[in-house]
Parts: structure tokens; sequence; C-alpha cells
């Protein structure tokens, strides 16, 4: 359970804890309008448990604004983003945005924040993931500041692992593979029970198993990777767990909540999810194997050397729309540099926001409340987003995961469809200019 760190302080002791000073309301504040996912309101609000402080209520008081919410179903978000960065003049003031968006025509439509930056700093910048801050710049700047983080770790029912002969989370990928297969098994009741599963409609999860063999899809300078040596091991790897039967036979049509509900019902041993998924799984309300759920960093091949864990993450960062209001560009800008700043990221992991700070992973008062703050500190510096940003990066992901499918679940030979996989991915390059 997560604590309030500030426990039965007032008000006013809260926004004193938040560096920010009451200032004399107006009779009509000014506006800020936020385009985002509901959870970023949420905790920004205090609305998702935790330390429950309402950042928005406080920022609110002492800038003399009003915080104007339109919350959008992530199905729909990049939609609706998009079109209302492509109208001739929006009144939006900040939008959140995934980094999975961020392509060049995307970063050209935000404000640069630079000069804003050196007049208003966020304190130690430094500590924000470089690598995020890369994903949301261009040649005029920085366009976005990363607000929200989710790395990828490896999840296992410990109860199984300790009645199948699984001594301890494994330390190398084959330890892996030994362990997903002595967690296949039929339980008392009948069901079976499969040593892994993990995602197929996204590219994160596979991204991860690829890594663990120091392999990738395409790099961040857009070199093709997948027919690589070593993602052919990676799949190899994967489609004899298939065959071995340690895989579910539907793998290819599991959604996430397919994965979530087999991980909370134990009927998949080990999983790739979100840090966050913990609390999740370990709800007796949510779930059927509370309390038996623990965590790892995912391991790497024995093979590579230098690097222990492979992970892959999404974030969230915050825009400012270049087609809005240039007069709210400076308050917008000072509240997304208010959330940024490293005392109220703190206060928005304990809110429940996974932060983007490394520093907040290891200050006392968080790591006392999430138990996997030490893995996601081992995992953050190599945690990069599974794809780079560009115009035709969802058709190369549905390819990629296309011919990587077949290629476990043997329709096609592992070579020939990671050879296929990387001549449409070069066809979609080409296309869009990258090549």
């Amino acid at each position: 359970m997560r604590i309030n760190p500030f426990g039965k302080l007032g008000r006013a002791a809260v926004t004193l804890a938040l560096g920010l000073q009451i200032g004399t309301a107006a009779a009509q504040a000014p506006e800020i309008t936020l385009w985002s996912h509901i959870v970023h309101q949420q905790v920004i609000e205090g609305k998702r448990g935790g330390g429950a402080v309402n950042i928005g209520e406080a920022f609110e008081k002492a800038a003399n604004v009003k915080l104007s919410w339109t919350t959008i179903p992530l199905d729909q978000m990049q939609d609706k983003i998009l079109r209302e960065l492509n109208i001739s003049r929006t009144k939006t003031d900040i939008v959140f945005l995934l980094n999975t968006w961020a392509t060049p025509s995307l970063l050209a439509r935000l404000v640069p924040m630079d000069a804003m930056l050196k007049s208003d700093p966020i304190r130690d910048m430094a500590d924000v993931s470089p690598a995020m801050v890369k994903a949301f710049s261009d040649k005029s700047g920085i366009k976005a500041i990363p607000i929200r983080h989710n790395p990828q770790l490896l999840f296992y029912n410990k109860e199984v692992f300790a009645t199948r002969g699984v001594a301890s989370e494994p330390a190398t990928f084959e330890d892996f593979v030994e362990a997903a297969k002595k967690a296949t098994f039929k339980r008392a009741d009948g069901a079976q029970v499969y040593g892994f599963a993990f995602e197929t409609n996204q590219a994160e999860d596979m991204v991860v198993v690829l890594r663990a063999f120091g392999a990738d899809v395409i790099t961040p300078d857009f070199k093709i990777k997948i027919n690589d040596p070593a993602a052919i091991k990676a799949v190899t790897a994967l489609n004899e767990l298939f065959v071995a039967g340690a895989l579910p036979p539907n793998l290819g049509i599991l959604t996430p909540a397919d994965l979530q509900n087999l991980m909370s019902q134990g009927l998949i041993s080990m999983g790739i999810f979100g840090d966050n998924y913990f609390e999740r799984f370990n709800a007796p309300d949510q779930s059927q194997v509370a309390g038996k759920v623990w965590f790892a960093p995912f391991p790497t091949s024995k093979d590579v050397s230098g690097v222990r864990y492979a992970s892959s993450a999404g974030f969230w960062a915050m825009g400012i729309p270049a087609n809005g209001d240039p007069a709210a560009r400076e308050r917008a800008y000072k509240l997304i540099a208010h959330l940024s700043q490293p005392d109220v990221q703190l206060t928005l992991a304990l809110n429940n926001n996974s932060p983007i700070r490394a520093s907040i992973y290891a200050n006392p008062a968080y790591a006392a409340t999430v138990p996997y703050a030490d893995v996601v500190q081992k995992v953050l510096p190599i945690a990069a987003p599974p794809f780079p940003a560009f115009a035709g990066a969802k058709e190369a992901e549905r390819i990629f995961l296309e011919e990587t499918v077949a290629a476990i679940v043997g329709r096609k030979p592992v070579k020939a469809a990671l050879d296929a996989a990387a001549a449409g991915i070069e066809r979609v390059m080409k296309r869009e200019g990258l090549m």
C-alpha cells in the first residue's frame, strides 16, 4: 500500500511542500487547457490513491490560473491530438504525447522550449532520461518534457516457481527458458498453465526478448536489424518454447487484457508487464494469485557481454501546440516546468505516477512505497523505446509482428520470416524517405 507522505498536514502545508506560495485570486483566472489521458489528470489531482495530493489545485491557487482538462480514451488520443495540432488555431495550451507519436511532422507543430528553459530552468534536468528528452527534440530544440514512464519487467508467480522446482528468478535468458519449461504444467483442477506469454499486437514485449540477445528491430539512427543473427537467435528461442508447449497456442491473438487476466488467474507463470502492474496482480479483489506475484529485470543471454538486463519503455511527455494562443505559452510552460521539478516529481510518484527521474527511485520516501524501485533503477538506463518514431512506424511495427509471430508459431521458417520483415520495413522506410 502506498502511504501519504504528508500525513496530517493541512492544505497550506501541502502547498509549501510543493514549493508554491498562495497568491491573491483574480476575479477571473486565466485558463490552462490540457488534453490528456484520464490517468494524467488523476495523478496530478491525487485521485489514484497513494499520497493523494492535489498538485493541480495547489498550482491553480499559487499561479492564479484555472486548469481545464479534456481527457481522451487512449485509442482515440493520437488521432484527436494530431488533428488538433494541424488546424489553423487551437484553444489547447498543453498536450500529453506518447513517445511513439514523436515524428518529425508532430515535433514541427510544437513550441521549442529552450528559451523558456533558460529563463525559467527545470532543476537538475540531467536527472531526466536524456534518451526521453532527445526523443522529443529536433533541430529547433526541446519540444516536450517527459512526465510518465513505464518500463517493462519480468513478472513471475513465486508459488509456481517453488512448487515446480525453479530455485530463483532467472539470471540469464537460458535460465529463463528452463524456468518457462518447468513452470508449464496442468493444475490439479485440470487448468493448463503456460510458462510464459507476452503481447504480440504491440512491439514492446517482443523487443525486450530481442534485446536479451543484443538485437533490435530498427536502431535510433534507422538501421534495420530484425534479420541480424542475434535477432534470429532470439526468435528461434521463442519458437522452441512454443514447440515445447511453454507458450499458449493462441499467442498471436492474445490482447493485453487477456494477458493480464491469465497472469491474475495463475494461468501463466511469467509475463512481461509495466512495473505498476505489481499492485494489480497482488490486489485480492483483482487477482486470484494476490501475494504470489513478484518481479525481476528481464535477463540477457549468457552470450551477451556487458549488459545483464533487457527492457523497453514507453513514456509520455508534455508539449505546447505551436498553433495555440501565443499569450498562453508562458503560463503553460510554467505548469510543465512545475510538474517537472524534482520535489513535485516525487509528489507525483507518491500519487502513483511512474517517475521519469532516476533519483526518485532512490528516494526513501518513494522506495518505501513500491517494492520494484530498486529493479527499475537497474533497467531505467537501458529502457529505450522499442521503435524510433517516424511516419510509417505503425506499419513497420505491424509487419515486424506479423512475420515474427509467424516464425514463433511455426507458420514460416525463422530466417525466412525475419528476412521478409526486414524487406517489408525497408519498403516503408524508403517510402518515408528514410533510406
